[in-house]
């Protein structure tokens, strides 16, 4: 997510009992060093763990920033939208999806950080959408590079389905037999290529949260080379005509976790504007 279950109607936009003994260990600022050298896993690139993290250390992560997400007006306003958006038949969504969510447990505790806190907000709006919806969601998430053990450990724990994609390519992947109208997909500064960007925004997913709405901006076009301007356009049309986009909140907190996200919801059809 690098570059970001059981039905609970209490989650709703209320926030959790205080607990100030949340916090981060602060890593100290040191001299730059040589990258490490590439990490591989069955032959698959793969992230260098930090000693001793246990799926016990993940939990009580993943529970700190959680509540830190809780606690913010960035939550309070993310809710506010998604009532917003709300379908008239309400979300009715089953499925969702996280992609290149990262690792929670590399030794770059930076990165690990950040990836938490994504996977913490992700997981919120999994809740969120379960108590709105009163369903169970079904959660899968998908990584391209080897996925260490304590990584894995810590998403059965959470109930969630790992998908690996085995090659480095600009391909959605495995985890695009998930999408479609019952489907929340979410990336979290995935490297987009234009068959991703097309992908999520083209499976009439129902709720997409992501960086791909950038991709109707002009100097998109400049950056990637087969983007040409009449790809773009129609890409721009394929977007307008499926969603309102909304920037995502700005999260004080912890603003580059959320930095350049929009929240993309289904465009109000006709005769839900007549049912008003």
């Amino acid at each position: 997510m690098q570059h970001g279950k059981q039905v609970a109607r209490g989650w709703y936009c209320s926030s959790m009992a205080d607990n100030d003994d949340a916090s981060w260990t602060t890593v100290p600022r040191t001299k730059k060093r040589d990258p490490p050298k590439s990490t591989k896993v069955d032959g698959r690139r793969a992230y260098r763990p930090a000693p001793g993290v246990t799926v016990k250390t993940l939990t009580k992560q993943s529970n700190e920033q959680q509540l830190i997400w809780r606690r913010s007006e960035a939550r309070n306003s993310l809710c506010r939208t998604l009532a917003f958006l709300k379908p008239t038949a309400g979300w009715t969504i089953s499925k969702a999806v996280c992609l290149g969510f990262g690792s929670f447990s590399e030794e770059n505790q930076s990165n690990s950080r950040r990836t938490m806190t994504q996977w913490a907000i992700f997981m919120d709006i999994v809740k969120h959408l379960e108590g709105l919806g009163a369903v169970k969601i079904e959660v899968y998430a998908q990584e391209v590079k080897a996925v260490l053990d304590v990584d894995k450990a810590f998403l059965a724990s959470l109930d969630v389905e790992l998908v690996e994609k085995e090659h480095f390519d600009d391909k959605i992947g495995p985890v695009g037999e998930h999408f479609g109208p019952q489907t929340f997909a979410c990336d979290l500064f995935l490297e987009h290529s234009v068959d991703t960007v097309t992908a999520l925004v083209g499976k009439d997913n129902k709720l997409v949260v992501s960086t791909a709405r950038m991709w109707v901006d002009t100097w998109y076009v400049l950056k990637v080379k087969e983007f040409t301007k009449e790809k773009q356009a129609a890409f721009r049309e394929l977007m307008h005509d499926k969603y309102s986009a909304f920037k995502f909140p700005h999260f004080s907190e912890d603003p580059h976790t959320v930095e350049g996200l929009y929240i993309l919801g289904p465009k109000p059809r006709e005769d839900d504007e007549e049912s008003d």
